[in-house]
């Protein structure tokens, strides 16, 4: 039977992610139209957008899909009345959910036994005594962007004594006086939704930050599963791993053997894991369903894991073509769940 099934984003035309599903889609007798909040006709039940004819992209008029694939980032106050139409009308892929700060998130965490053994303690800024109680009871502490992207904003500082701290950004390090320091928090800090975290030393024994990027899907049953993980590596950085930056990514297992050749193992399986049981928790933190979640794992030289962030729009550049699988066969699973019993 056929069906017909929207794939709603802002860009105006569509990305390579839309494409290879589309592709997918014909496979099993469906039809993705590409449209945006703009393209939807609340008075006839119809929208205009493009589908996929061999290479080109073509503007149809469609009625509107029963199922509709969209952003996170459409649930803005300019489109609150489309987006209240489709609500009622459509099936959505995902819907508003509750704010879920890096700080809320460690909070929440903290508070589940399942789940306490990833948090890294963390504290809103405020005030630079604030900080300052916090470099004395940890060696060191990662200051970040409460809503951050690619690493940009996230610093390391060390206390060396009351006068002198060093502060490390991107690949570069300096060394500061009180009164620098407070300059800088003034500046760049105080007015920005900082958070505080104590410094989890993940790094490889050539001393480069590294993180694990866990990247998890919803599958053909409804399900969570692991899409895809994998090390990534900032050479040369003082802070974070941000391949953006210089650095590479590393198959896992590979990784872990050589840097942990002990507990490599009992790490791997510990990821497996987070994988399948921290996506259902992040939802129902979020009060929503989900389609698919990254996150970004740390690993201290004694083999102890903590989560860095979670992501719910992770990049896919390199698994392009597996995450548009997988969104296929989850539209299979909404379609089939919400099938009228009377057809």
């Amino acid at each position: 039977m056929h069906v017909l099934v929207g794939y709603m984003r802002n860009n105006r035309h569509p990305q390579k992610l839309a494409k290879l599903t589309a592709l997918i889609c014909s496979h099993y007798d469906i039809e993705l139209i590409y449209i945006r909040p703009r393209d939807v006709d609340m008075n006839n039940n119809t929208v205009t957008g493009k589908i996929l004819v061999g290479e080109e992209w073509k503007v149809v008029k469609r009625d509107l899909p029963s199922l509709i694939d969209i952003s996170q980032y459409l649930f803005k106050q300019k489109n609150k009345e489309v987006i209240n139409y489709l609500r009622n009308n459509s099936i959505l892929t995902f819907d508003r959910n509750i704010p879920l700060s890096k700080a809320k998130l460690q909070s929440e965490l903290s508070k589940d036994k399942n789940f306490d053994y990833l948090v890294i303690p963390t504290q809103k800024l405020k005030t630079l005594d604030d900080l300052i109680d916090y470099l004395d009871k940890y060696d060191a502490v990662v200051l970040k962007p409460i809503i951050g992207q690619k690493g940009k904003g996230v610093y390391i500082l060390n206390k060396i004594s009351d006068n002198q701290y060093k502060i490390g950004y991107r690949t570069n390090e300096l060394i500061w006086s009180y009164d620098e320091l407070l300059n800088f928090f003034n500046n760049e800090i105080m007015h920005k939704n900082y958070i505080a975290q104590k410094y989890i030393s993940s790094r490889t024994r050539q001393g480069d930050p590294f993180d694990c990027r866990l990247h998890v899907q919803k599958n053909r049953n409804g399900q969570w599963q692991l899409l895809h993980s994998y090390i990534r590596i900032g050479i040369g950085q003082k802070v974070m791993s941000n391949v953006n930056l210089g650095g590479g990514v590393s198959d896992t297992s590979s990784f872990l053997k050589a840097n942990f050749s002990v507990n490599w193992q009992e790490i791997y399986k510990q990821l497996i894991t987070i994988s399948e049981t921290l996506p259902y928790k992040i939802e129902e933190l979020k009060q929503v369903n989900l389609m698919t979640l990254g996150f970004d794992i740390a690993i201290d030289r004694d083999s102890k894991i903590y989560l860095f962030e979670s992501n719910g729009s992770p990049t896919i550049k390199n698994i392009v073509g597996e995450s548009a699988m997988f969104r296929v066969n989850y539209y299979l699973y909404l379609l089939d769940k919400n099938k009228d019993p009377s057809l």
